[in-house]
């Protein structure tokens, strides 16, 4: 009995060169989805949620907050000013103020934004000022384009003394009560 056994080669061909035919025996089965743990899912919506929070809330208001607290400030001796760097006796140094006007000049003269903020402004207010103990301020109130400054100054124990506040004109007008009272709080003590 002889038996016969066929045989089919099949070519075998590079990748590139194999085609692929689709019957169309129903839908086409989709995709699986990716599979991410749920620590990263959580921990994407987490960041997500936490920039959308941020970039919405805006930035906070300065005259939110209802009570103040008093600070004590120092200042520098009259060294760093070009003064008599504290070796003159009391009877040959004063304590006195330049005329107003004088005043706020010479402060620009070492501050360039200073003499910016006034060569641009759109009014310049000035005023002098005496506290309950006879102690003169100067106050200036500058509105300037895109800025506000509030300026005191006064000399005491033969120093002079500058406080300045100043706040782009959108946070001037959002807290405008709260910069001006830091204004009108700054006096010397002692």
């Amino acid at each position: 009995m002889a038996t016969s056994i066929a045989t089919t080669a099949t070519p075998v061909l590079p990748q590139s060169h194999r085609h692929f035919s689709a019957v169309a025996a129903g839908p086409t089965p989709k995709p699986p989805l990716a599979q991410f743990p749920k620590t990263q899912i959580l921990t994407t919506l987490t960041a997500t949620f936490a920039a959308a929070t941020i970039l919405t809330a805006g930035f906070p208001s300065l005259a939110e907050p209802s009570n103040y607290s008093l600070y004590y400030g120092t200042a520098a001796s009259a060294a760093n000013y070009g003064g008599y760097g504290g070796n003159s006796d009391k009877k040959a140094s004063s304590e006195y103020l330049a005329p107003r006007d004088a005043v706020l000049d010479n402060l620009a003269l070492s501050d360039v934004d200073l003499q910016d903020l006034i060569a641009t402004a759109e009014g310049v207010a000035s005023e002098e000022r005496k506290d309950e103990s006879g102690q003169v301020y100067y106050e200036y109130e500058i509105d300037g384009v895109g800025k506000h400054s509030l300026i005191k100054v006064t000399c005491a124990r033969n120093k002079l003394y500058a406080h300045f506040v100043s706040a782009p004109a959108a946070e001037w007008n959002r807290d405008r009560d709260t910069l001006r009272h830091l204004h009108e709080s700054f006096k010397t003590v002692g």
